[in-house]
């Protein structure tokens, strides 16, 4: 859920003119397709001395998410141009900067950057996106999150730009590409869909201001219609280099691991109402592959879940085939008791192939797990008692990347 800012300001003080001027809610600071060209704003530049030649960032129509155009990183520049995106490969040694900015987030109280990105590069040619308060010098490189790697698939990626709200400092947003010198290569990387939002709040005008102690929340419900709360809180790795990203985006709940044999848990570092309560999710396997799977998971007394806590997992087989198993966890992999071994789910009830709601029910020693409003177990297990953190896991297996979407996620009392 997103957070609303109110500004309360007595009537007079502001004139009509002003508060019907003012900017309110989440508005676009930038908002860009590509489908112009390389628009206004935007800075391309190529700072390597030893690419061979003028390799700026350009528009292309080989892949994209707008209509017809994303911009490649090589795509432009005397040399660039003369590229044939999705035939001609970037050259060694490139140094390739896209940048947007200034940006005024001084009248803002949060603020985020979302884009898509296509990737197809060697090992060690690499693709940054950070944020900058100074260009000046772009020999300091980008600074944020990079990845390397043929992954031929768009992703969408977010940054926030939080610590730069309400501030006077210029805000640049940046896209950089480079690459080595040992003659491997790949396509390169576009980007698409470049948005920067900014939250200005809600002005009202309130005769009296009432302080009351504000009441418990009575459960938990998120549409993810806003920025991200949730975060990453614990990782396994089956192999180094993890790449993992969580963002909200379309509002969607996104996670993304991009390695084989690892797994991620999600939270929004929330504790649940007392029991019983239900966790209710819609939950989509959009990028999926054989025995990778997704779990809810609750009743942890720690917020990194290293304490115990219950773990329904569902993972694909195949032609939409999916089944599941509850565990009660400990820590990061370490099996308490298997409440039920796997189970398959009868395609009549689940398709993993689209959008699927699951319900968990906790009350007592129970925990009843249903799908599409099945009940498919009724189980018990009183190790776990009262409240605890919860989330969402995401596990690959041997084929990666993997990506899950929720439309939804509420924790309820019954």
């Amino acid at each position: 859920m997103g957070l609303t800012l109110l500004m309360i300001i007595p009537g007079p003080a502001l004139s009509l003119e002003t508060r019907q001027g003012r900017l309110e809610g989440w508005q676009d600071l930038l908002n860009e397709d590509f489908e112009g060209g390389i628009g206004a704003g935007w800075i391309v530049t190529d700072t390597s001395t030893a690419d061979g030649g003028e390799y700026m960032w350009g528009t292309a129509t080989f892949t994209y998410t707008s209509p017809i155009t994303s911009a490649w990183a090589v795509g432009g520049g005397a040399d660039g141009s003369g590229l044939v995106a999705g035939t001609d490969e970037y050259p060694d040694n490139v140094d390739s900067w896209l940048i947007y900015g200034p940006l005024d987030l001084s009248q803002v109280f949060q603020a985020d950057l979302t884009f898509d990105w296509w990737l197809d590069s060697a090992s060690g040619d690499w693709f940054d996106w950070c944020v900058m308060t100074d260009i000046s010098d772009l020999s300091v490189g980008c600074g944020g999150s990079r990845i390397s790697g043929p992954i031929r698939t768009w992703i969408s990626g977010t940054l926030s730009l939080d610590d730069y709200a309400h501030t006077a400092t210029p805000v640049y947003v940046a896209f950089h590409f480079t690459s080595n010198g040992d003659g491997q290569r790949g396509g390169g990387v576009f980007v698409d869909n470049v948005v920067v939002r900014g939250d200005y709040g809600l002005l009202t005008f309130l005769p009296l201001v009432i302080r009351q102690p504000t009441p418990t929340p009575a459960g938990y419900e998120d549409d993810f219609s806003g920025p991200t709360t949730w975060q990453m809180v614990q990782k396994t790795e089956g192999r180094p280099g993890t790449w993992w990203d969580i963002h909200n985006s379309s509002g969607y709940l996104k996670i993304m691991v991009d390695e084989r044999w690892d797994h991620i848990i999600a939270s929004p570092r929330v504790v649940s109402t007392d029991q019983p309560f239900e966790i209710e999710a819609r939950i989509y396997f959009h990028q999926r592959s054989w025995s990778s799977g997704y779990a809810i998971v609750f009743g942890s007394a720690d917020e990194n879940f290293q304490s115990s806590y219950y773990r329904v997992l569902a993972t694909y087989a195949q032609d939409g085939a999916m089944k599941y198993q509850v565990k009660r966890m400990h820590g990061t992999n370490t099996t308490e008791r298997t409440i039920l071994d796997w189970v398959d789910i009868p395609l009549s009830i689940l398709d993993g192939r689209t959008w699927n709601t699951w319900r968990i029910v906790r009350d007592g020693s129970h925990i009843r797990v249903y799908v599409n409003n099945h009940l498919l177990n009724d189980l018990t297990d009183s190790a776990i008692t009262g409240r605890g953190y919860f989330g969402l896991m995401v596990s690959t297996w041997e084929f990666k990347p993997i990506e899950v979407w929720v439309d939804y996620y509420n924790v309820l009392p019954r």
